[in-house]
């Protein structure tokens, strides 16, 4: 949602995209529970790598948008 309303203008002749900062919250809590959950799932699969990037994702979604 943050980047549709980055990108939108007036020119495009749609109405702006918009939520509240709670909705943006939920989405954002929601992204850090999912990459948590993938990267657990990697760490029980002994995919290290893939596990420590879906962490480090979730803590730059936790850092800027919690």
């Amino acid at each position: 949602m943050r980047e549709a309303q980055e990108l939108w203008n007036p020119a495009l002749g749609v109405a702006k995209p918009a939520f509240s900062s709670d909705e943006l919250r939920q989405i954002e809590v929601g992204k850090v529970q999912t990459l948590e959950s993938l990267a657990r799932l990697f760490l029980r699969n002994q995919f290290f790598d893939a596990a420590q990037n879906a962490m480090e994702r979730a803590q730059v979604h936790w850092s800027i948008g919690i």
